[in-house]
């Protein structure tokens, strides 16, 4: 009985790739199939490796969410530290792992990683709903004539902070991921708001670049 004839060779680049290549160095002695393993230990090493498969195989996510309507409601700092408060509190509550972030004036840009039990779309909807009513709290005690340039009176809501249908793309491979990560990383270039990536602070490029901790909670995707 060969349990290992049942584990996708691709496991191994998977987790070289992501976060647990040890495991690569545990399970490449059972990648040569053998019928005669019956070993106990080897059924036991191939249920652990199914057991976090659940993990390695939800691959990251490069995410992009824009204000309603393009509007620069992010353009006040205390706007954009709710932001990061947000994803601070999402990665220590042990829900996300995020390897990245931009912050600009109009729209947000993420690569973010769901940790099961808790799915995606539940994430991401708590986590634009959670800003939307922090800043609109903010606009109503302190800045109502901003306020009114948001609201829309639809059936389901009376303000509206976000655009419908943000953007969403799973990473599959490394160099996917990389394109997407220097993307982020260049996007306040490429607006004009600063000359080379790691200057501007809302943003994880000073992390990789300086290992900068002012947002410790980056996870590298180095491991």
């Amino acid at each position: 009985m060969a349990f290992c004839q049942s584990i996708p060779l691709d496991i191994v680049s998977l987790f070289q790739s992501w976060q647990h290549p040890e495991l690569c160095i545990m399970v490449t002695p059972y990648l040569v199939f053998s019928p005669t393993i019956i070993h106990v230990e080897a059924y036991l090493l191939i249920h652990r490796i199914y057991s976090i498969m659940e993990i390695i195989t939800q691959y990251p996510h490069f995410f992009t969410a824009y204000i309603y309507e393009i509007k620069h409601l992010l353009k006040p700092d205390k706007y954009k530290q709710i932001i990061v408060d947000s994803l601070q509190f999402l990665v220590k509550d042990n829900r996300i792992f995020l390897f990245s972030f931009s912050i600009l004036s109009n729209h947000i840009h993420l690569i973010w990683q769901i940790k099961p039990p808790h799915l995606y779309q539940d994430i991401q909807r708590d986590f634009l709903r959670f800003i939307a009513q922090k800043i609109r709290f903010d606009l109503m005690e302190f800045h109502p004539h901003v306020l009114s340039q948001f609201e829309v009176n639809a059936k389901d809501r009376k303000y509206q902070f976000w655009q419908r249908n943000p953007l969403s793309v799973e990473l599959f491979s490394h160099s996917v991921f990389m394109q997407n990560l220097e993307y982020i990383h260049w996007n306040p270039v490429n607006a004009g708001i600063c000359q080379i990536p790691e200057s501007y602070y809302w943003s994880s490029a000073s992390f990789y670049e300086n290992m900068d901790q002012n947002f410790s909670f980056l996870s590298h995707y180095k491991g």
